[in-house]
């Protein structure tokens, strides 16, 4: 998908049961990948996800939902964002130098509510997430049973991993100031996340 006005794949309200994966999602006109209200058992897997004028992935009060080896980069708005919903996984996935419109006070991957609810059960795990702007991984105060572990991660906020709710988790997370630049031609757009094996060990840092 590219060049749409709109979402690169629009997933509609109320899908069950749904993979997309293997896609190459380039410079749509709004979020890369978009999955609505009430979806439930959706996996997206080994999509590249690039260059969107929104947010690389947006999820909107969607549950039992599976993102893995995912490669999302260079979106305007956050890489992942999450608007309420529950029981939703990001692993092994590549999340890099998004919000690139530079207006945004999202974070790469950002948890946020959905009519005043905010999302329930989220695991961010054994990805490599880098943002030149604001924090890596941030939710909001009304979020619930966060986990963010065994990460890779940089972050232009000194906090990194801002989690608010009280029954939130970040541990074995290691901050890696890597200094360069991740392009079209860099290996990691070709090889996915199994990098990250060597990373998984490190202190905890949140």
């Amino acid at each position: 998908s590219q060049g749409n006005g709109r979402a690169g794949i629009n997933v509609v309200t109320s899908t069950f049961n749904t993979v997309v994966e293997d896609n190459t999602v380039l410079e749509n006109g709004g979020t890369g990948i978009f999955v609505q209200n009430g979806s439930h058992s959706v996996q997206l897997n080994r999509n590249r996800i690039i260059g969107n004028a929104h947010n690389g992935v947006f999820l909107r009060d969607a549950k039992a939902m599976r993102l893995t080896d995912n490669y999302i980069t260079l979106n305007g708005r956050a890489g992942v964002r999450i608007n309420g919903g529950q029981d939703i996984s990001i692993r092994e996935s590549t999340i890099i130098h998004n919000l690139a419109d530079g207006k945004t006070g999202l974070s790469e991957v950002f948890l946020d509510l959905h009519a005043d609810v905010g999302p329930a059960g989220v695991e961010v795990a054994y990805n490599h997430i880098a943002a030149r702007r604001n924090a890596a991984v941030m939710e909001c105060p009304e979020a619930s049973g966060t986990r963010v572990t065994d990460n890779v991660y940089d972050s232009a906020d000194p906090r990194g991993i801002v989690l608010q709710a009280k029954n939130a988790v970040a541990e074995r997370n290691r901050r890696l100031r890597v200094g360069r630049w991740y392009g079209w031609d860099d290996p990691l757009a070709q090889t996915g996340t199994n990098w990250l094996s060597a990373g998984r060990d490190g202190e905890a840092s949140q």
